[in-house]
């Protein structure tokens, strides 16, 4: 059976636009993921990354990638990570910090965006996971500020600040330190209510609100700006140790 090997490659960073590229060599170790930004020639970015051997595939034609691979049920677990390396991977140009459509704060190095689409905490935070990012952490009053701004045109938004568990003390979602900064109604913590584990941003006076998970809410999601994450295909389980995290700590109840 003969072996054909390929790549996602995704056009103006929109991911249901993933095409295919032929990759040589006997291992995807030695091949590169390609991400081109905006279409524009000669401004596509290699990114290296690590796989076990592909195995033999079966041929299906596809029209928009000719003999697009569908894998067997060995090799579904690789396939599936190609698809998440693309999406996570959307950066705009070498000449800025962030992605198309993030906005750059430097005060904290970070990049952000508002999806106004409403969802429940945990939806949301599974959304910005596949952005490479996480719900908004704030630290300091001038961050505060900053994410107000953002957050005025959904008036309001998921807030980072979660109680997994049984655990009373708040935790941020990108697992920064919590409690250097606070801004909640009221001017204090609220008392812990375990119908109230998760935290919204009110976009027009600034203030955290203690709210049910599952109340649906825009959201805003943060990462470290110009920095690529780390590559996905790792282990067995084709998910890097930070998804794992992430995904372990959704199956607790929130």
């Amino acid at each position: 059976m003969a072996i054909a090997r390929y790549t996602a490659v995704a056009y103006n960073n929109n991911p249901s636009t993933i095409s295919c590229a032929r990759l040589r060599g006997r291992n995807v170790r030695d091949a590169a993921v390609t991400l081109r930004h905006g279409g524009v020639k000669g401004t596509e970015r290699p990114f290296p990354f690590r796989s076990r051997p592909l195995k033999p595939y079966r041929r299906s034609h596809h029209p928009h990638c000719q003999f697009i691979e569908l894998p067997t049920k060995a090799t579904m677990s690789s396939s599936l990570t190609l698809f998440v390396l693309a999406l996570v991977l959307g950066y705009s140009s070498a000449s800025s910090p962030c992605p198309e459509g993030w906005r750059y704060s430097p005060f904290t190095s970070k990049c952000y965006k508002l999806f106004s689409d409403k969802t429940s905490w945990t939806t949301a935070e599974y959304k910005c996971a596949f952005q490479g990012a996480h719900h908004i952490s704030v630290h300091d009053a001038t961050d505060n500020q900053f994410v107000a701004e953002l957050a005025r045109q959904a008036n309001i938004v998921w807030l980072g600040a979660v109680q997994y568990g049984t655990d009373r003390e708040y935790t941020w979602a990108d697992h920064t330190p919590f409690g250097s900064f606070e801004n909640w109604e009221n001017g204090r913590r609220p008392t812990y209510h375990k119908g109230k584990k998760c935290s919204k941003f009110d976009g027009i006076t600034g203030k955290w609100i203690q709210s049910c998970c599952k109340v649906p809410a825009a959201f805003i999601c943060s990462k470290p700006a110009a920095v690529l994450p780390d590559a996905i295909i790792e282990d067995d389980t084709g998910i890097n140790e930070d998804f794992r995290r992430t995904r372990l700590a959704f199956r607790r109840r929130v």
